[in-house]
């Protein structure tokens, strides 16, 4: 009897792996990178404001507040495209998870005005990413599938 449920167990993780895994791969990549996205557009959109902010309110550590800014939103809105495309995926969600620990480090540390447990799930979120790559839904994976086959 235990053989049937084991069985029957190893069927239903197979079939989760193979259709389900992928879709929530994309969901994942998507929700994060459109986050990371809306927010580089939102410091292109008010620069100046984004220069103060990044002056007066932000405390990156070690850069000058003008580098930092071009920095960070280079990032979000280079690694979110790669993201949410899957290109790359492993370099992007690795790029992002270590923007949000600086900013959950330096910029809204825990118990701050302005801090959120959003980081914290964006991290789990991009943890994975960077461990599992972006799924079998992304250019990452079509790519790789391809060079397999030249290889054989």
């Amino acid at each position: 009897m235990w053989q049937k449920i084991l069985k029957g167990w190893q069927q239903l993780t197979c079939v989760s792996n193979a259709w389900f895994a992928p879709v929530v791969d994309l969901i994942m990549r998507i929700y994060v990178g459109l986050v990371f996205w809306r927010s580089g557009q939102t410091k292109l959109d008010s620069w100046d404001s984004t220069l103060v902010l990044f002056e007066y309110e932000y405390d990156v550590p070690i850069l000058p507040h003008d580098i930092a800014a071009y920095i960070a939103t280079a990032a979000e809105l280079g690694l979110a495209v790669l993201l949410i495309i899957g290109l790359g995926t492993r370099f992007a969600a690795a790029g992002l998870l270590l923007m949000t620990l600086i900013i959950e480090l330096f910029i809204f540390p825990y118990g701050s005005e302005g801090h959120s447990t959003d980081h914290y799930y964006w991290m789990i979120i991009f943890g994975s990413l960077w461990m599992r790559g972006g799924g079998a839904i992304s250019i990452d994976h079509f790519l790789w599938k391809k060079w397999k086959q030249g290889i054989n």
